[in-house]
């Protein structure tokens, strides 16, 4: 898994991730530190989901994803929006692709 560091913007927590950090079927956290982070992806009828560790008891506040699409780079960001202990739901803040994509949920 190629996951940066957490920062904090502005009191917000920030993880980056790479796509390939995701599957469609994540197993359960594991203990109570973990979670399992739901991300919706609107237009393409799925979600996808990870198993991430809390940092200091909380989940992230937005979860930005890089991916590359015929060699350019892209990135999608998710805001939380239900954190129910071992799974927290994310909605889809932002889309940086091209003009032919839906860029905000």
């Amino acid at each position: 898994m190629s996951i940066t560091a957490p920062v904090t913007v502005e009191n917000t927590l920030v993880l980056r991730l790479s796509a390939d950090d995701f599957g469609t079927d994540s197993s359960p956290a594991g203990d109570a530190r973990q979670f399992v982070a739901v991300l919706p992806q609107p237009g393409l009828g799925s979600a996808t989901s990870v198993v991430l560790d809390r940092v200091d008891e909380n989940a992230f506040d937005r979860i930005a994803v890089g991916y590359q699409v015929d060699g350019q780079t892209f990135e999608r960001t998710w805001t939380k929006t239900n954190d129910l202990g071992s799974t927290v739901t994310y909605t889809l803040l932002n889309s940086a692709t091209d003009d032919n994509y839906v860029s905000a949920a």
